[in-house]
């Protein structure tokens, strides 16, 4: 289904308005134009993915780090994304709590240095040579393989290749989920 991306939900996906209902669709980013897939369908409203990017925003970053599985704005341009967030809290505490903006002043938002995550939670599918280490993608249980993420720490990254082979010849059979 093809639609246009209107705003950001709070959950961080973007919001279309189509026959089906309002939509709700991750990895998209206002104004954009998205080819989405729908994932669930409910009496008035439903979640999908955007399959592939039509007309993409100005702020939708590419490059291998855009994808990454285990940071849910990756794709984001960095000071629009802030903005973003800091909208969506102020859009949420008006709505739900009664409460204006006013209230809360200029609400300044730093983005997170990059190789700032020194723990992390990873996630194994496969066994043997098929073994992969990864973040789920969004919303599955399907796990992503990890080479690297901007998001955690060198150290971390260059363990990475070690982990997955330990596990691969350990002999320990995971099952996807």
């Amino acid at each position: 289904m093809r639609v246009t991306i209107e705003k950001l939900a709070p959950t961080g996906e973007g919001i279309a308005r189509t026959s089906d209902g309002v939509g709700f669709i991750a990895g998209a980013l206002p104004g954009e134009e998205v080819e989405a897939e729908i994932r669930e369908l409910k009496k008035n409203f439903w979640r999908g993915e955007a399959l592939e990017i039509h007309k993409p925003s100005p702020q939708r970053l590419s490059g291998p780090h855009a994808s990454c599985a285990g940071c849910d704005w990756a794709h984001f341009e960095r000071e629009a994304a802030l903005q973003a967030k800091r909208s969506l809290f102020l859009e949420t505490m008006e709505r739900i709590g009664g409460q204006p903006p006013e209230v809360f002043g200029p609400l300044p938002a730093e983005g997170s240095p990059a190789r700032y995550r020194l723990r992390s939670r990873f996630h194994v599918s496969g066994t043997g040579s098929q073994t992969v280490l990864g973040y789920f993608a969004p919303r599955s249980h399907r796990v992503e393989p990890l080479t690297d993420c901007e998001a955690l720490s060198r150290q971390t990254v260059e363990l990475l290749p070690r982990i997955r082979d330990i596990i691969a010849s350990s002999g320990a059979c995971v099952l996807p989920s």
